[in-house]
C-alpha cells in the first residue's frame, strides 16, 4: 500500500474532530478511505477542542475499526473550544496551547499529541481583517502561550 510504502514514515487519515460525525460515520468514511492500509487516523487538526473530549471520541471510533491508532492536534486545545458563535472556528480569542507534543497519552489507542497547526498561524481573515491562512501572527502565538496550562 501507498500509506505504508516507507517504513520511515507513519500515516495517519483526517478524521476531523468529535463534533463533526458520529462516531459510526467517521469510522465507516475512514475504513473507506483505507485507514487500515496507514497507521491510523487524526484527530483536531487545526481545532480548539479538549484532548480529553477527543480521547473519548478517539477510543470509540477506534473500537469500531478494531482498534486503530490515532494522534490527536493539541496545538490550540488548552483553553477548550470558544463559545459557540459565527466563526467560533476562526482566530478566536483566549484559546490557550494545549499538552506539548508527546507519546504519552491518555488514550488507550492515541499513539501521541501533536501540533499539527503551529501554534500562531492564522486561520484566515475571519469576516474581521485578519492575517490571511497560514500566516505566521506574532500576537496570536503569544496569546495562546501567554494563556496556556
Amino acid at each position: 500500500s501507498t500509506l505504508t510504502r516507507d517504513p520511515n514514515a507513519a500515516v495517519y487519515i483526517d478524521g476531523g474532530n468529535s463534533r463533526w460525525l458520529e462516531p459510526s460515520e467517521l469510522a465507516s468514511r475512514l475504513a473507506a478511505a483505507g485507514v487500515h492500509s496507514a497507521r491510523g487516523f487524526s484527530l483536531n487538526t487545526s481545532n480548539f477542542f479538549t484532548t480529553a473530549e477527543e480521547i473519548a471520541y478517539g477510543e470509540q471510533v477506534s473500537a469500531l475499526l478494531g482498534g486503530v491508532h490515532y494522534v490527536i492536534d493539541t496545538s490550540r486545545n488548552g483553553a477548550g473550544p470558544a463559545p459557540d458563535q459565527p466563526l467560533s472556528w476562526c482566530n478566536p480569542p483566549g484559546r490557550a496551547v494545549g499538552s506539548p507534543p508527546t507519546t504519552a497519552t491518555a488514550g488507550a489507542h492515541a499513539d501521541a499529541y501533536l501540533w499539527v497547526k503551529h501554534p500562531g498561524e492564522s486561520d484566515g481573515q475571519c469576516d474581521r481583517g485578519d492575517p490571511e491562512a497560514g500566516q505566521f501572527v506574532v500576537p496570536f502565538a503569544t496569546d495562546l502561550v501567554r494563556n496556556g496550562r
